[in-house]
């Protein structure tokens, strides 16, 4: 398997900010700075599983991929036959994004967010404000207002813009964000959640059957807990309890979105999904699939938030059986993939190490139970289980398209599944990540897309592998695809905290807290909102010709071939 192959030497003297020559990058070749960050993040256990940033984690966002998010995973577009106008939008290295509403020096990063479905993105400032760009074909990077219409709104949005919603009107500070292929999640410091964009299958979570919500609506919850442990302000219905308001009684702080589907947890740790459930992925032990009439088959999709106690482990004889304290399993961290949910159970005092849950599809094994069938409801990963990770014991996860990470508390990755070319062969249940392990490299955060993965380590490496045509790895124009993990050379030296995968594009949040952060971060490369706009008018001058060219072309062969019929009936 190509993914436990070690990491080759590299020799780095192509990048603006690096050393001469160097060897494999790791804990040796990391700055003092970058080796007193690493001693200070192991100093609170309880830490390790924590997914949220801080305000001193602020750094400036870069982007490596393409900028045209609408021509991502379309090859049979015209637009990719004009590889010309198309090169002045791939970045193919990470590239600081400076538009006009970054232009504030006091405006840092602490959260981004895009998905292996998505093909737009989300960040948010140390202020809790809200930016995307990117496709926006339904309206999932919100509207002005209601008026949203897909003939006079730009279906892709090239550089990020602030977005209003809801949480504006009384200033509420948002503090995190998901998106899946079509619609955008976010949740703010109250613990209320709100979405936009395609609703076709719930994913929104609203609570309403309409298909599309083209500005941020707020989202429903409802518990399955018995009436008597809900507070007394809430209606009951069909014996659950439909919440009004999460504020005095469920807060949201965790949410990640699949290609149609959501799932987020609470203050407690409690799961609650909504949208589709074709594979499973709402976790309640079902799909519901149903004849809806001749020739057509629906699922029971889930319209609103609703909270999921079914858990499962394998126990003697592989025997899988429902696990009985399902109504108070906590989880630390969860990442959704295309059509699969990963997530960690929350570390408690004793010594047993807490558990790994998938369900889904389970297409390449990317559920990790080294079968290719879909799970309907979480169930325990079992290759990551056992003394061995009692000390070493799972903090996070990511999910890509049909590929699942996990991030230990030693800073070890584990994979399974598959991505990067359709040759290769599925990783069939979890796998230490050797090449990265036996290189003294703790791994700080790790991101999935539809086939690439990148990780940043605690001591200064950025490490992707994977196909990325693009430039989703990062690596330069030559270098589009890499069976083996292969360093990102132009961040050699930078503090990456955080990545995130999407459709056609990856994203880096690095640090800039002093001096020494500031002359690194100055030599990346960078696209000013004056060159944006240059590229997004050149983009849309390319396709109108080459839209008027093929339109040219087809009314030129019809003509012709009325001609012809004509000389032929003559």
């Amino acid at each position: 398997d190509f993914m436990t192959e070690e990491i080759s030497a590299v020799n780095v003297n192509t990048s603006t900010n690096s050393s001469s020559s160097k060897d494999v990058p790791g804990p040796t070749g990391a700055s003092t700075k970058d080796t007193a960050s690493t001693s200070s993040s192991h100093a609170k256990e309880e830490d390790k599983q924590n997914p949220s940033i801080t305000s001193s984690d602020a750094g400036v966002l870069l982007q490596t991929g393409t900028l045209d998010s609408s021509v991502a995973g379309r090859k049979d577009k015209i637009l990719f036959t004009a590889t010309a106008i198309l090169r002045s939008c791939d970045l193919f290295v990470p590239t600081k994004l400076v538009p006009d509403v970054f232009s504030s020096a006091s405006v840092k990063i602490t959260k981004i967010a895009t998905s292996c479905s998505a093909c737009h993105s989300l960040c948010i400032d140390t202020n809790g404000n809200l930016y995307g760009w990117g496709r926006n074909e339904e309206a999932q990077l919100s509207s002005s207002s209601n008026n949203w219409s897909e003939s006079t709104a730009k279906l892709s949005v090239y550089k990020p813009r602030k977005i209003d919603g809801p949480w504006s009107a009384d200033a509420t500070p948002l503090t995190t964000a998901a998106v899946g292929k079509s619609h955008s999640i976010v949740i703010d410091a109250k613990g209320l959640a709100y979405a936009c964009g395609s609703n076709k299958c719930g994913q929104l979570g609203v609570g309403l059957n309409t298909d599309r919500f083209t500005t941020f609506k707020k989202c429903a919850i409802l518990t399955n807990l018995p009436p008597s442990k809900a507070s007394s302000n809430t209606a009951t219905t069909n014996n659950s309890t439909t919440l009004p308001t999460s504020t005095d009684t469920i807060r949201l702080l965790q949410v990640s979105c699949g290609e149609a589907f959501t799932v987020a947890l609470d203050q407690d740790g409690f799961l609650y999904s909504t949208g589709s459930s074709e594979y499973g992925q709402l976790g309640n032990g079902e799909t519901g699939e149903y004849i809806e009439k001749a020739g057509k088959v629906s699922f029971a999709n889930a319209k609103q938030f609703e909270r999921r106690t079914l858990f499962y482990s394998n126990y003697d004889d592989d025997k899988i059986t429902l696990l009985p304290n399902g109504n108070s399993i906590q989880l630390a961290h969860i990442s959704c993939g295309r059509h699969h949910t990963v997530a960690v159970e929350k570390k408690t005092l004793t010594n047993t190490a807490p558990r790994v849950y998938s369900w889904g599809c389970g297409n390449f094994g990317c559920l990790g139970h080294r079968v290719q069938a879909d799970e309907y409801a979480p169930r325990v990963v079992e290759g990551l289980t056992g003394p061995l990770f009692n000390s070493n014991y799972p903090v996070r996860a990511a999910a890509g398209t049909s590929c699942s990470l996990v991030i230990t508390s030693s800073g070890h990755l584990y994979y399974w599944g598959k991505h990067g070319r359709s040759n290769n062969e599925a990783t069939m249940r979890p796998t230490l990540q050797e090449s990265l392990a036996h290189n003294g490299h703790i791994v700080k955060d790790a991101s999935a897309g539809n086939s690439t993965v990148v990780v940043c380590t605690e001591n200064g490496s950025t490490i992707s592998w994977g196909v990325g045509p693009c430039g989703e790895l990062g690596h330069g124009f030559a270098t589009k695809s890499s069976a083996k993990p292969q360093f990102v050379e132009s961040l050699d030296k930078c503090l990456v905290t955080t990545v995130s995968c999407g459709y056609g594009h990856t994203l880096f949040l690095v640090r800039d807290e002093d001096e020494e952060d500031h002359a690194l971060v100055a030599k990346l490369s960078s696209v000013f909102s004056k060159e944006l706009l240059e590229i997004e008018e050149e983009e849309e001058e390319g396709l109108q010709q080459i839209t008027g060219n093929a339109t040219s072309t087809k009314k030129q062969k019809k003509s012709a071939a009325g001609k012809g019929k004509k000389g032929k009936r003559n």
